[in-house]
């Protein structure tokens, strides 16, 4: 019989839901804990059940109320239907909101679950007693946009990703916001009821301010955007980033572009060609093209083709001969011709290691004799995007650097060719590379933000390896966070303006209930900027 240790990877990964499927339904409805948000806590089973009984029964009850609210029967009937609303579709919510006033911790759903029962109960009151104006409407209204509020809600936070960061506002305002509505109800109350309103009056105020609050409308700020964000970044990039690199990306200043290989094609191309003495630049081509056209290297290909974009007639070699890693000869006609690095020749003329000291890309020399006679640069094929992506890095406010085991010479001209500063270049020097983990940790002493385009230690890391698409994502968090820190200011200013105009009396509680709803919606509306 097998430990338990023995257990396959599939039936740990199994226990592993199953655990976490009865977690969720335990907990559900449960008050939210200290580090979870409220707009995040999981809908109880069968939300989407009792959400879509609500709006079936919240239908007939306007109805009832608007045409039907002096039959006895119609009146009867809101109770009923407004009862079941409360009692079943939002019972989950009404037991959580119990668990949190119990805990002095009152939830966000507290305010409006709290006006839609004193709604309730004040209208069977009133019904019974014979006044003319009950608020079932009002109540139902209430707790079924509070379902499709949450609903939506849901459906963001999972359209969001599980590692979305919640901004400290919205905490803190999800742990002030219902207590502060709660005492400003109270107060409205006390004051309505000494100033000689009628307890109708003052209950009609005290409820629209229950209402009228809307938490949703800050807690649907980041979801919502970063829903949209991820969308757009699927559609456009083929691929989502989670919600967590998309907010630490707004928040960098630094990219390291960890090879060169990602700002060029990787194809060689002849670019110069330094001669010495009365050597044609036309006759040092032909003799290294000539030797050359027996070799599979890079280099060799970037020479014979320039030779061919020059349209000159390469000479029969024989005798051909390859050093790996050094270079290459041949015979033309009775001369020996060497084409490789300075170590292969007896001499290299100084202004020639001058040419290769200074001239970005890969240098070889061409000679015969012992003697160096020319010297032909190469260099790689920098990418069309290259250039605009880091302009555009740039734009954001970022910083490139660029790390490359290449020569100092040939990184330098490549950064200054697209546009990085030749000083944040940090190049393979004596043979020895600058490493990731170096220059990341020096710019993270500086208290610099970094990713790193490749694969490397960072506080982001972009492995798409495409600068363009990095300066992409980075672009799209950047707006992204603007679109949030907009809707936080909207959510604030409406719930300033929504509790004084709740608190004079200036609003039904049903149009309360109602512009509530319609605040949590303003952000999902506008985070569609984002997916244009």
């Amino acid at each position: 019989m097998q430990g338990r240790d023995d257990r396959s990877p599939r039936a740990d990964e199994l226990l592993t839901k199953l655990r976490r499927r009865a977690e969720a339904l335990g907990s559900a409805g449960a008050a939210p804990g200290e580090d979870e948000h409220p707009a995040a806590a999981l809908p109880p089973p069968g939300a989407r059940t009792r959400l879509l009984v609500a709006l079936v029964l919240t239908v007939p009850v306007v109805a009832l109320a608007l045409w039907a609210n002096d039959s006895t029967v119609g009146r009867w009937a809101q109770v009923v239907l407004t009862a079941v609303i409360l009692g079943w579709s939002a019972g989950p919510l009404v037991a959580a909101a119990g668990r949190t006033l119990r805990a002095l911790r009152p939830g966000p759903e507290v305010p409006v679950l709290l006006g839609a029962l004193v709604s309730w109960a004040a209208s069977v009151t009133d019904l019974v007693r014979g006044a003319p104006e009950q608020w079932f409407g009002a109540a139902a209204v209430a707790a079924t946009l509070l379902l499709l509020v949450r609903h939506v809600a849901a459906r963001a936070h999972a359209a969001a990703g599980p590692d979305m960061p919640q901004p400290t506002v919205v905490d803190r305002l999800a742990r002030w916001l219902p207590p502060v509505v709660l005492l400003v109800a109270a107060v409205v109350l006390v004051v309505r009821l000494r100033t000689g309103h009628t307890v109708a009056d003052s209950l009609s105020a005290t409820v629209a301010v229950l209402f009228i609050a809307s938490l949703p409308a800050a807690a649907l700020a980041a979801p919502a955007a970063l829903a949209a964000a991820r969308a757009r970044a699927e559609r456009r990039l083929g691929s989502a980033p989670a919600a967590g690199t998309l907010a630490r990306s707004a928040t960098l200043d630094t990219v390291v572009i960890n090879r060169t290989g990602l700002l060029t094609t990787g194809d060689l191309a002849l670019r110069k060609i330094a001669v010495t003495g009365r050597l044609s630049k036309k006759a040092a081509l032909i003799a290294a093209a000539a030797v050359e056209q027996g070799s599979d290297h890079p280099i060799a290909r970037a020479i014979v083709a320039g030779a061919g974009q020059a349209r000159v007639d390469l000479p029969r070699i024989r005798d051909f001969e390859a050093n790996p890693g050094e270079g290459a000869s041949a015979r033309i006609k009775d001369t020996e011709v060497t084409v490789g690095k300075a170590a292969l020749f007896e001499h290299v003329d100084p202004d020639l290691l001058a040419h290769a000291d200074g001239t970005p890309g890969r240098t070889v020399f061409v000679g015969w004799g012992g003697r160096a006679r020319a010297a032909l640069t190469v260099e790689d094929t920098i990418r069309e995007t290259s250039r605009p992506a880091i302009a555009r890095l740039k734009g954001l406010g970022l910083t490139p650097y660029l790390l490359t085991e290449d020569g100092e010479a040939h990184a330098r001209g490549l950064a200054a060719a697209v546009g990085i500063d030749p000083g944040k270049v940090r190049s393979g020097s004596r043979g020895k590379a600058v490493t990731d983990r170096d220059l990341v940790s020096e710019l993270q002493r500086q208290g610099r933000r970094v990713a790193v385009i490749g694969r490397a230690p960072a506080d982001l890391l972009f492995e798409a390896d495409d600068v363009d698409a990095a300066a992409d994502t980075i672009e799209l968090a950047q707006q992204t966070q603007s679109v949030i820190r907009q809707h936080l200011g909207w959510a604030l200013g409406y719930n300033v303006i929504a509790l004084v105009a709740g608190g004079l009396g200036w609003v039904h509680p049903t149009w309360a209930a109602i512009l509530a709803a319609v605040a949590a919606f303003v952000p999902l509306a506008s985070a569609q900027r984002l997916r244009s």
